[in-house]
């Protein structure tokens, strides 16, 4: 008889917890300074405005953290809900997502992190690779969230935005500071994002297993986003394949799985750091529900088996007010791991009201199985 190895994603929803203070980072502290905003260039296009700013995040050492920015919003925009994207591989900041989020009727700002060589200083290298410090404050990675907590702020501070309807969303690296900052800032009111997750201690290309066990656990109660996450009950939406490269599946479904707000997970079998345009869309449409009142997201039951005669079926149910088109049984034989190299084979199931059913092929085995 095979073995099947559920792969269960839940719904998790909690009401408000008490959230203690972070252990890394002093927000009040942090808010204090002024942000000295200076708006640097104004256009208007297509019913679009387009502005370049720079503002204060805070000192590196001696050195200024001046934070350049795209905003665009609606010509006209009063209290619209607001998002922050961050660049996949941080990558220079662009109009291009600000317009998208503008299109849709957001407020929506990209920043430059302060990395060599951009538009904002600090010069700080944050995507070279992590090196666990005694001191967290030293680390690269804690100066880009503090430019991103003063970057919400600033945000909260314009007449476009309501304040309290801010969210952010991100791609790999991006990603990696939307759950981070999801967990550490009470003021953002969603969360989405591609590929980027917690419990990189567990495995990953910057920190790999069999990391010394005082470093990881360092890493893990500092700057990890995947503790925090246990604490707020912040909306989180996590988007990405199955075999992603750089944040591993074991990792992704850990952070989601142990996350006390409302979540959403999609997966799509076999892809490696890349989604479907209708993937791209749930990342923003996972904001419109938690920022702007859309339906909400369609929600599924665990997979469980059951044996008829010689036939195994795997079955589930889905609840929700979106129309479903198609449902999908993915199945990956032998144990956990070698998540970036294993092969997922896709079955279609049969939807018949609100069940999911489809037959598993007989195997010897062991298996990963999500519906």
């Amino acid at each position: 008889m095979p073995r099947y190895l559920i792969l269960v994603l839940a719904l998790l929803t909690l009401g408000r917890v008490a959230v203690a203070a972070d252990p890394v980072f002093d927000l009040a502290a942090i808010a204090a300074p002024p942000l000295a905003m200076e708006v640097t260039s104004r256009t208007e296009a297509d019913g679009i405005v387009t502005e370049e700013l720079r503002f204060f995040a805070g000192m590196v050492g001696e050195t200024r953290m001046e934070i350049f920015a795209f905003f665009c919003y609606p010509v006209g925009a009063k209290a619209l809900p607001a998002f922050i994207w961050n660049q996949g591989g941080l990558g220079r900041a662009s109009t291009w997502f600000p317009l998208l989020g503008a299109k849709r009727g957001y407020a929506a700002m990209c920043i430059d992190f302060p990395l060599p060589g951009y538009r904002s200083t600090g010069s700080l290298p944050i995507t070279s690779g992590i090196k666990i410090l005694d001191d967290p404050h030293q680390m690269p990675i804690y100066h880009g969230a503090v430019a991103l907590l003063r970057a919400v702020q600033l945000l909260q501070s314009r007449p476009e935005v309501d304040p309290e309807k801010v969210g952010m969303c991100g791609s790999s690296w991006g990603g990696f500071y939307t759950c981070m900052m999801a967990g550490i800032d009470p003021r953002l009111k969603a969360a989405s994002s591609m590929f980027g997750c917690g419990h990189l201690e567990e495995g990953s290309p910057w920190l790999l297993p069999g990391l010394p066990a005082a470093q990881a656990e360092q890493w893990r109660k500092t700057l990890d986003p995947a503790p925090r996450l246990t604490q707020r009950a912040i909306p989180l939406g996590l988007f990405t394949g199955t075999n992603d490269h750089f944040y591993w599946l074991n990792n992704a479904v850990a952070t989601i799985g142990g996350a006390k707000g409302p979540t959403h997970m999609s997966l799509l079998p076999n892809w490696d750091h890349g989604l479907t345009e209708i993937l791209d869309d749930q990342v923003f449409g996972w904001l419109d529900v938690h920022l702007k009142g859309a339906p909400a997201f369609n929600t599924v039951t665990p997979v469980t088996l059951r044996r008829e005669g010689q036939a195994l079926f795997a079955e589930w149910t889905w609840a929700g007010p979106r129309p479903v088109a198609s449902a999908e049984l993915a199945i990956s034989y032998g144990p956990g791991g070698n998540w970036q190299n294993r092969y997922w084979l896709t079955i279609p199931a049969k939807v018949t009201g609100a069940q999911c059913q489809a037959v598993l092929p007989e195997a010897s085995s062991v298996a990963l199985v999500i519906g």
